[in-house]
């Protein structure tokens, strides 16, 4: 996993790899954010609403490939991701301070870089 910001913005792109077959565990944000498939693939993201981090709702589950549109993921969406074949993404999201606030700039604290 790297991070990349370009032109010293607000917006931060977190570069991941997966290997066929791997996952990245379960997780969720306090805020929304993008996925987009750059080469390999595709990946398969299972997702779930939850409140207080407690799950509710039904499971929602898509399919990415390399040259789709970037997938949104809402705030609060507990989500995994697997690859079928070996994969290279980005989660792409603004850069917060420590209360959660967009700011203009990322100041490099790395808890508001998802």
């Amino acid at each position: 996993m790297s991070v990349l910001v370009p032109g010293n913005s607000n917006l931060i792109f977190r570069r991941f790899e997966l290997k066929a077959g791997e996952s990245a565990g379960g997780h969720s944000h306090n805020y929304d954010h993008s996925m987009l498939v750059v080469s390999g693939g595709p990946i398969t993201v299972r997702g779930r609403r939850t409140v207080d981090e407690v799950p509710v709702g039904d499971v929602y589950e898509t399919t990415i490939h390399a040259g789709d549109d970037p997938l949104l993921i809402l705030a609060d969406w507990h989500h995994e991701i697997k690859a079928s074949g070996p994969v290279k993404y980005f989660c792409i999201f603004a850069a917060r301070d420590d209360k959660g606030n967009v700011v203009a700039k990322w100041n490099g604290n790395m808890d508001a870089a998802g």
